[in-house]
This record gives structure tokens, sequence and C-alpha cells, in this order.
């Protein structure tokens, strides 16, 4: 093979790694956005569990909660100490579940915020 047919052959060679570079590129593109279509079709209904599980912690329905809840262990004979203090840790882990809920909700929302912003940029380009 001569000089020039080397050339020649090496010139088809990187032609067609160029073409599958940007076929590869655009399988990328197809699954990044079905990832994002995915991630944004999630956003309304985990906004609409956590607004129920938020809901279920709002003020006068947690205290009626801790109320009754109180109650019941003194109504069964619990010394209300011990009652108490169980009441004191009820109250605590409905309160943590707030927290846990804000803290998911947050995370989704900028999760989605950053696809929208990667998928803005790569419309620029």
């Amino acid at each position: 093979m001569s000089g020039e047919e080397k050339r020649e052959e090496a010139r088809k060679v990187l032609v067609e790694l160029e073409a599958s570079k940007a076929g590869g590129q655009e399988d990328i593109k197809e699954i990044l956005d079905a990832v994002s279509a995915f991630i944004k079709s999630l956003s309304e209904p985990l906004e609409k569990l956590l607004n129920t599980v938020l809901k279920t912690i709002e003020g006068e329905r947690l205290g009626a909660e801790v109320a009754a809840f109180y109650k019941s262990l003194v109504d069964a004979g619990m010394p209300q100490d011990l009652a108490a203090e169980m009441t004191r840790e009820f109250f605590r882990k409905r309160i943590s579940m707030l927290d846990l809920a804000g803290l998911i909700k947050e995370f989704v929302k900028k999760e989605i915020i950053e696809e929208e912003k990667e998928g803005e940029e790569e419309k620029e380009e």
C-alpha cells in the first residue's frame, strides 16, 4: 500500500470515527431527555405526597394527635410521668417527619431546576 493509499485509509477511518461520535452524542442526548422528562413527571406526584404528609402535621391537627396520644396512655393506666415522656417522644417523631418531608421537597425542586438548566445549556450549544 502506497503512502497516498495509507493517508486515504486513515482519513476514512477518521471520518467514520467522527460520524460514530455524533451518533453516540445523539443517543446520550435522547437518554438524558428521557431521564429529564421522567424526573419532571415525578415532580407533581411527589409534591402532592409531601403536601399530604405536611397537612397531617399541621399545628391544630398535631396538637390534637399529641393530646389524644397522651390521653390514651393515661386512660390505659400508664403513670402520668411515663405518659408525658412517651408523648414528648411521639411529638419529636412527628416533627422530624416534617423536617424530612421538607428536605425531600427541596431536593426534588433543586434536581428539577438543575435538569432544566442543563437542558437550556445543551440547547444553546
